[in-house]
């Protein structure tokens, strides 16, 4: 009685293609003097089903018959590689013929038999030899297949960075050139001595606001390439969000002044402490605070919020401006934006300024997002931040100290 532990091989099959009936007897006495292995023999005549049962995949091994007389089994041997077919096929010679055996060989054959010159040990190394060579081969092709896919995967991983890399680059180019053209034309007001003087002072200072608009958009650039290469590191330190918030006002207040703009803040001092970086997080609300006034409309109104829910801090700032077509809200953290979206031609996109709102604010272990009701509706971007604990304080400061013990 077998052990139920025990777990035997599966049987060999082995199909035996139009042999006689006393070939196809020698090798069923050779088989069974093979004591390693179980086998299952079966036998066909008709071509057309050995052909079948190759397609399928039915058997492991098939012992092909080979008859000088005419050209059947070779023109079988050729049609199912033709096919496809890698299937081991052995082929089995009366006598040994060296020009049938190149024939077989150049028409697929994996090994050939000459049935007075083999035995049973001579039989049993061949299909030894013919399972082994195509269990590497199997080997060798799944290996083929994966690094294919890998390298398929890697070339896609590169085509979607170049197309990105040129996206930003492209994004980058057309919101350098925003400020250039004001400048450009306010040079030429300068150089008309004909102009007036309250005209060339609107000239200059239309230089000064498009100047400091061009710095703001290098300086986000370099810290987005800083970030993307991981050469940023954050001084965080707990803060006072509000804080934060108010100073980012005041960075903006001569725009605001200009726009005519309402501010409504809906926050206190005290009530909201952070851990992080405060240049970074006075750089992240003032990009969205330069947003919401460069898209806002003329005495229009920005309101700021601050709410607690759980373990962050949700903070709100929300405009009554030119809002944002529902379709294209999924893509506005993107690296560019449309020009659909800007009030006139002299305001710079939103692309690079929110793209590096949102690495910051990663970085800061929270998440941004925009919304808006549709065009003409206003826009609210939404940041969450962590809430500031002890933990987590007393956690970047054991990384710091590891760190500096390196």
């Amino acid at each position: 009685m077998q052990n139920p532990k025990e777990d035997p091989k599966p049987a060999i099959r082995i199909l035996l293609i139009d042999l006689n009936l006393e070939t196809e007897a020698l090798i069923q006495s050779y088989i069974r003097k093979i004591e390693h292995a179980r086998f299952h023999l079966d036998s066909t005549t008709d071509l057309g089903c050995a052909a079948e049962s190759i397609r399928e995949n039915r058997h492991d091994i098939y012992l092909l018959h080979f008859s000088p007389a005419g050209t059947k089994h070779l023109d079988f041997l050729k049609a199912v590689r033709k096919e496809g077919s890698k299937n081991l096929i052995l082929t089995l010679l009366d006598t040994a013929d060296e020009k049938a055996e190149r024939l077989l060989m150049e028409a697929g054959a994996n090994d050939i038999l000459v049935q007075d010159q083999f035995d049973s040990s001579d039989l049993d190394r061949t299909i030894r030899y013919a399972l082994l060579q195509r269990k590497s081969e199997a080997q060798l092709e799944r290996l083929i297949q994966e690094r294919t896919l890998e390298l398929a995967f890697a070339n896609q991983t590169l085509l979607l960075a170049d197309k990105r890399k040129n996206e930003f680059l492209a994004s980058l180019a057309h919101e350098l050139r925003n400020p250039l053209t004001p400048i450009q034309n306010a040079l030429e007001v300068i150089q008309n001595s004909s102009q007036q003087p309250g005209q060339v002072e609107k000239a200059r200072g239309i230089i000064e606001r498009q100047l400091q608009d061009l710095i703001r958009l290098i300086d986000d650039f370099l810290v987005i390439s800083r970030i993307t290469r991981n050469k940023l590191t954050l001084q965080s330190e707990q803060l006072d969000l509000a804080d934060v918030l108010n100073h980012s006002l005041e960075t903006n207040q001569p725009l605001i002044d200009k726009a005519h703009l309402k501010i409504e803040k809906n926050f206190q001092e005290g009530d909201c402490f952070v851990y992080g970086d405060r240049m970074r997080l006075e750089q992240i609300f003032g990009n969205l605070l330069n947003n919401a006034i460069k898209f806002n409309r003329p005495h229009g109104k920005i309101t700021l919020s601050v709410k607690a829910e759980k373990k962050q801090y949700v903070t709100r700032i929300a405009d009554t401006g030119i809002g944002i077509p529902r379709l294209e809200l999924q893509a506005l953290l993107a690296s560019t934006r449309s020009e659909a979206f800007k009030p006139n031609h002299t305001s710079n996109g939103l692309g690079l300024g929110l793209t590096l709102v949102k690495k910051l604010v990663e970085m800061h272990g929270g998440s941004v997002s925009i919304q808006s009701a549709g065009k003409d509706q206003g826009t609210e971007a939404i940041v969450r931040l962590p809430k500031w604990t002890r933990c987590e304080e007393s956690s970047a400061s054991s990384k710091s100290a590891t760190k500096g013990a390196l």
